[in-house]
C-alpha cells in the first residue's frame, strides 16, 4: 500500500502532461515539493479500509 502511495506521489507532476513523443526523464528526486496526491491514493485507502473492516459501507439501489 506505501508503494503505490509513494507511486501516485511520485508521478503526480507527470500525471497531466500530453506528450507526442517518448523521451528520456531526467529524475532529480523521488518525491519533488509540488507532488500531490490523486484520487489514485484515495481509492487506494478506501479499498484498504473497506477490506480491513468487512466494507460494509452505504449501498446505492
Amino acid at each position: 500500500m506505501l508503494g503505490s502511495i509513494i507511486g501516485d506521489l511520485a508521478g503526480s507532476i507527470y500525471e497531466f502532461d500530453q506528450y507526442q513523443k517518448v523521451s528520456p526523464v531526467q529524475i532529480k528526486e523521488i518525491l519533488p515539493e509540488n507532488a500531490f496526491y490523486s484520487d489514485d491514493t484515495i481509492l487506494t485507502v478506501a479499498i484498504c479500509d473497506a477490506i480491513l473492516t468487512g466494507g460494509g459501507g452505504t449501498r446505492i439501489s
